[in-house]
This record gives C-alpha cells, sequence and structure tokens, in this order.
C-alpha cells in the first residue's frame, strides 16, 4: 500500500509559501496581519494527472508543502513529511505537497517515479507544478522549501520556513483549525 514513507523516499516536495513570506518570520503570522493574503486559485495535475482545483484543497483548511524534486530538498522533505502527518488532527483538513518541476534536472525520472509510487486518495496528496506559476504566485523562492498553512476560506494563518520540528507541525495544523 501507498503511503507518506513512499511519496517521501521518491519524490521531494515540501513547504507553504505565501505572497508575503519574504515578510514573515519563521512561524509567524503575516505581517500587517493575514486579511487579503490567500491561496491563488490554480488547477494542477497529481502524478496520475487527475485535476485538483485549489478550491477543493481547502474544504476543512491546507498545509501544503511546497518543494521542488532535488537532492538538496530531500532532507527537509523527509523530516517534514514524517512530522506533519504524525501531528495531523483529525477533521477534514488536508495535507498536500506541491512540486515545482522546473528545479529538477532529472524532471523525467522523478515523475515517472512519482506515477509509480502515488496512489490516489492515500495522503498526503501529491501536485505537480509543471511550469512553476503556483510557487512564484505562493511567493516561495527557488531552493527553498516552505509550508504554509491556510484557513477553509483560503486566508493564510502560517508560514513554516525554518527547520522541520514537532513544534512547528502543530503550529500548522493549529492554524489551520483557528
Amino acid at each position: 500500500m501507498y503511503g507518506w514513507s513512499n511519496l517521501r523516499r521518491t519524490t521531494t516536495c515540501m513547504v507553504v509559501p505565501s505572497v508575503l513570506a519574504g515578510l514573515m518570520a519563521w512561524g509567524e503570522t503575516p505581517a500587517n496581519g493575514s486579511a487579503g493574503v490567500s491561496l491563488p486559485q490554480f488547477v494542477l495535475a497529481d502524478p496520475n494527472g487527475k485535476k485538483h482545483a485549489s478550491s477543493e484543497l481547502l474544504k476543512g483548511g491546507l498545509v501544503l508543502v511546497v518543494t521542488e524534486p532535488t537532492y538538496h530538498a530531500e532532507k527537509a522533505q523527509r523530516a517534514w513529511g514524517d512530522l506533519l502527518p504524525a501531528a495531523q488532527p483529525k477533521g477534514k483538513a488536508r495535507l498536500v505537497f506541491l512540486e515545482d518541476m522546473t528545479a529538477s534536472s532529472f524532471k523525467d525520472t522523478a515523475k515517472k517515479q512519482m506515477r509509480k509510487e502515488f496512489r490516489e486518495g492515500v495522503p498526503p496528496l501529491l501536485l505537480l507544478d509543471e511550469d512553476g506559476h503556483v510557487r512564484t504566485a505562493l511567493g516561495v523562492p527557488k531552493d527553498e522549501t516552505w509550508i504554509l498553512a491556510f484557513a477553509a476560506g483560503g486566508e493564510q494563518r502560517l508560514v513554516e520556513k525554518g527547520a522541520p520540528s514537532a513544534a512547528a507541525a502543530q503550529r500548522l495544523w493549529a492554524a489551520v483549525q483557528r
């Protein structure tokens, strides 16, 4: 059965950004309050080609890990991949990993492995940002992994850019629920 351990081993996905991410400190809410900072509308495919709209992902809240399939990002991805599911409370909030495929020099190999390991309906959901537009719209710099927490209405509540930790994972899920 496909699970997070396979996804984290075969992909390098992580962390959640925002348009104002550059103005935020680790683990803090967006500068000047979070009103107006929202998840952009998008439609992206999972490794099997099924399309997912940002509006459907927000039902119940969303923790979004924005990353890339590179060796550089792998260590953080593995750590977040263990910590976020372990801290996830029962409920409707979703964990989604968004992979910026433009950063990978082995894009075809990475996509092939993702398709092999991905199982629809088994969390976390993996989405492929083929042209990097969503990552850019979220304000996440290349070569960085960010985790973003969004309320059900799409309002960004928290950004984590620091080292993975159990406390950070708990803060992300708590931010989604408040």
